[in-house]
């Protein structure tokens, strides 16, 4: 079996909780494929984050929010 890159190729994907270790890697991987990626999460939670090694936030669509706010993350998903 073998992945098709170009089927991430301007895909718009929503991440929640793009800011930890795996959010930050499957940001990382999907921005690399082509897809047009918007991460939402709180700030990262440690000086030494992946989030911050990867400059993911140079890469993706990067949003500072705690998802319990529905409003807000209603409206930034609108936005997207």
């Amino acid at each position: 079996m073998s992945l098709d890159l170009a089927f991430w190729k301007e895909k718009r994907i929503l991440i929640t909780g793009h800011t930890g270790f795996k959010g930050s890697w499957m940001s990382y991987w999907l921005a690399l494929m082509g897809a047009k990626v918007k991460g939402i999460a709180l700030e990262p939670s440690s000086n030494l984050n992946l989030f911050d090694i990867l400059s993911i936030e140079d890469k993706i669509e990067s949003c500072i929010l705690d998802i319990s706010n529905f409003e807000h993350l209603k409206e930034e998903m609108k936005q997207f």
